[in-house]
């Protein structure tokens, strides 16, 4: 099930495969007022459209670059591409000062994407939902589409994401190949005798010392839900990017379990030289409290007297 491997921010988990993950780990993104839906908080970003954001981060797509609507008097234009795995970027093209475009990027999951596409495109036989699955590994979105056309809003917002995982569940389960969704190509193996296994990613719920950060809703109890190696740079890096930490020395990151994991009780301080934190006892679904430790003093500068 590697493929549906999208956590995010544990709202809609499985609903879209690793590409959704990496992009979601590698940008800054907040719920939208749309079920799985997230604008990019991202600045750098807004000056690149969809497909020179794409090549700039090397998005791995399943079909093209896809323009869903053109501009109007009235109306941003809209472009889209798909993800292999699963979900989507959606970009819309705002008009700033003096006629520059800005671009405001989305990331949407599975559910999301068929959703918005069928506003979009008139529905599951419409134009824009045929040019993202013509290839033959996006069969079981033009399916997912075509199951949510029948149902009615608001009852399609709440089912679209159990559906979108079930369906993509029952796929895997009698063959992805059989469904049209090949599965994807076992790696060279590597013959070398240094050669180690790569050890697994956790799935680790991340909150700042202090509480979640003010945009989060009331109902949150965490910032962010992320699937890292399990060192403790790794978990550092992500932690100060999520949560926005200032702080160039990961090393200062202090990274507190707030609930038990496993063996380890809370209150458990993860190690800086473990290799491999899943290895010294750490599970998925743990709740790491992310703090930064003080500088200290700058070194005193010496007198020309003591010199």
């Amino acid at each position: 099930m590697s493929r549906f491997a999208f956590a995010g921010d544990g709202a809609y988990p499985g609903d879209g495969g690793r590409e959704l993950q990496r992009l979601w780990m590698l940008g800054t993104w907040r719920l939208k007022q749309c079920d799985g839906r997230y604008v990019s908080r991202n600045v750098e970003w807004s000056a690149l459209a969809l497909r020179e954001l794409c090549e700039s981060v090397g998005v791995t797509a399943a079909g093209h670059v896809v323009t869903c609507r053109e501009a109007g008097p009235r109306d941003d234009e809209v472009q889209c591409v798909r993800l292999r795995g699963g979900g989507g970027l959606l970009t819309y093209a705002k008009e700033a000062d003096g006629g520059v475009a800005r671009h405001v990027h989305t990331l949407n999951t599975e559910s999301g994407l068929a959703r918005k596409l069928l506003a979009l495109g008139g529905g599951a036989d419409g134009r824009l939902v045929r040019a993202l699955s013509d290839a033959r590994a996006a069969h079981l979105f033009s399916s997912l589409c075509r199951l949510l056309e029948r149902v009615e809003e608001p009852a399609r917002t709440r089912a679209a994401p159990p559906l979108a995982t079930a369906l993509r569940l029952a796929a895997a389960r009698v063959g992805a190949h059989s469904a049209g969704c090949p599965a994807p190509a076992a790696p060279a193996p590597d013959t070398s005798a240094a050669a180690a296994p790569a050890a697994p990613l956790l799935r680790l719920s991340l909150v700042g010392a202090h509480g979640v950060l003010p945009s989060k809703c009331r109902k949150c109890d965490v910032d962010t839900v992320v699937l890292v190696a399990p060192t403790h740079a790794a978990i550092s890096e992500v932690a100060v990017r999520k949560l926005r930490l200032k702080c160039k020395e990961r090393g200062r990151v202090l990274l507190t379990l707030k609930k038990g994991s496993g063996a380890l009780a809370a209150g458990a301080v993860l190690p800086r030289e473990e290799a491999d934190l899943h290895a010294w006892g750490l599970r998925n679904d743990a709740v790491v409290a992310v703090s930064v430790a003080d500088a200290g003093p700058p070194p005193r500068r010496q007198s020309h007297s003591e010199k």
